[in-house]
């Protein structure tokens, strides 16, 4: 499969526009405004596999691109809880053009509940900063990957 584009920035704040239920996959809405039914996060809509394959990929969101993308490495491993996790956005960079780095919210925000913070924002349609990712050419997640990245984001915030 191939990825065109990069997706830039991330600005999770647009996963905090809604006002639904506590599940990534039901509810009045959640936070990304979607709801609905259950999706079926399981093969290419894991959640993880999303990532991976739409925002960890080479000159995005991957080790080699932090200096491209908020200085934020999406690689799916044992370290991206704490990568995620409580973190603020990142400081600008020369490269990064410094839209979301005014952002006061985490990445991700532990508690209880569905996955809220910035990452959530930015996949959504109502993003607080920058571009919704993943940004340029690629295609914004459907409602489902939308839901299953939130799902998985939620086994981070939960630990």
């Amino acid at each position: 499969m191939s990825v065109a584009g990069c997706p830039g920035t991330l600005d999770l704040s647009q996963f905090q526009s809604g006002s639904g239920g506590s599940s990534p996959t039901g509810g009045s809405g959640g936070s990304t405004g979607t709801g609905g039914a259950s999706a079926n996060c399981t093969g290419g809509n894991d959640g993880a596999t999303i990532v991976m394959g739409q925002c960890a990929v080479s000159g995005c969101h991957d080790p080699s691109g932090a200096q491209f993308s908020a200085s934020l490495d999406l690689t799916v491993n044992s370290t991206i809880g704490s990568r995620l996790v409580g973190v603020p956005a990142a400081q600008p960079t020369a490269f990064n053009m410094a839209s979301c780095t005014s952002e006061q919210e985490a990445l991700l925000i532990a508690g209880p509940g569905q996955a809220t913070g910035l990452l959530v924002d930015k996949i959504g349609p109502n993003f607080p900063c920058g571009g919704r990712m993943p940004l340029d050419s690629v295609a914004p997640l459907s409602t489902t990957q939308q839901n299953c990245v939130i799902q998985w984001a939620t086994t981070l915030t939960s630990q």
